[in-house]
């Protein structure tokens, strides 16, 4: 996972990996392709729950680690601000 990848880039590439449509994971959670491209594209914000769902549905594992801003400790090595996306404490690591 590189900087620049945010967290749409890394939902993408996990439905991609399971080889499902945007049409077919949003069948299996339960909402409408346009809200898969949106999240995808960074142009809307997932929720945790979605998250959680949308790994469950790509049969990949999810891993979230939270790092409190502001608490003046630097992040870990590697990680990346997402910013709007989830107001982003969490960065995704997927096992694929």
């Amino acid at each position: 996972m590189s900087r620049d990848d945010h967290i749409g880039t890394i939902l993408r590439r996990m439905r991609q990996g399971a080889k499902l449509t945007q049409a077919a994971l949003a069948v299996r959670l339960k909402c409408t392709p346009q809200r898969i491209t949106g999240i995808e594209l960074g142009k809307r914000q997932p929720t945790l729950a979605l998250l959680r769902e949308w790994a469950e549905a790509c049969q990949q594992t999810l891993w979230l680690d939270f790092h409190a801003a502001g608490d003046g400790s630097a992040p870990p090595p590697g990680w990346h601000s997402a910013g709007a996306e989830v107001r982003r404490l969490a960065e995704i690591v997927l096992s694929m």
